[in-house]
């Protein structure tokens, strides 16, 4: 009889398990889904101002005032996507979806990127361009976070600056490697500022001057 219970309370455990497994999977597959739709939109609207590309002095008045306003809202968005992404990791349970999607939202950030380019060139927008290399796994764990921490913490009192976070030298996000090569990146904690390369920890102060925050 004691046997009896034995084995029911452990089918038991592992009924419970499976439903509370199965209710985290439909859990990730949503936040999933609800990522890429975000990072769908966020790719059409980058993309759009690609109508406007081809610069000249007839259509500068609409250009610049397309890209100029894309750089402002879809900046704020895809930082605020950073974020959910970077928690999204720590609790996924599908390492390939989230490769899948992370994937779509670095793309994403590299179109952003060359429209912000294209502003400071063709339009005389005065926006710092910073890119932050980091490490995807723990080989820069407290530099980069400190790194990191600063330009959260910056971005959220100044507006002198965009910032992008890219990883360095990550197999599964080959075609970043291209920045890398561009800015002569040799290692992750290293941030470029409208091209200037810093491969060493800034002190908050002199980084803050740096962007140009008062």
């Amino acid at each position: 009889m004691a046997k009896s219970v034995y084995i029911v309370a452990a089918l038991s455990a592992i009924a419970i398990l499976f439903i509370v497994l199965f209710s985290l999977n439909l859990e990730d597959s949503s936040r999933i889904a609800q990522l890429n739709e975000e990072i769908k939109q966020i790719s059409l609207e980058s993309q759009l101002q690609n109508v406007y590309a081809d610069f000249d002095e007839n259509n500068a008045e609409v250009y610049c005032l397309v890209v100029n306003q894309g750089i402002n809202s879809l900046s704020r968005r895809s930082a605020e996507l950073d974020k959910t992404l970077r928690n999204y990791k720590e609790a996924s349970f599908n390492t390939n979806e989230f490769i899948s999607v992370k994937r779509s939202f670095l793309i994403t950030n590299m179109i952003l990127l060359k429209n912000l380019e294209n502003a400071k060139k063709y339009c005389g927008l005065k926006t710092k361009q910073v890119i932050f290399f980091y490490a995807e796994d723990r080989s820069c764990e407290v530099e980069c976070g400190v790194i990191g921490s600063q330009l959260e913490k910056l971005s959220q009192d100044c507006n002198s600056f965009k910032n992008f976070n890219f990883p360095y030298a990550w197999d599964y996000y080959e075609f970043t490697k291209i920045l890398e090569v561009k800015f002569g990146v040799k290692k992750a904690g290293t941030l470029i500022i409208d091209g200037q390369k810093f491969d060493s920890l800034l002190q908050f102060d002199e980084l803050k001057d740096k962007l140009g925050c008062e």
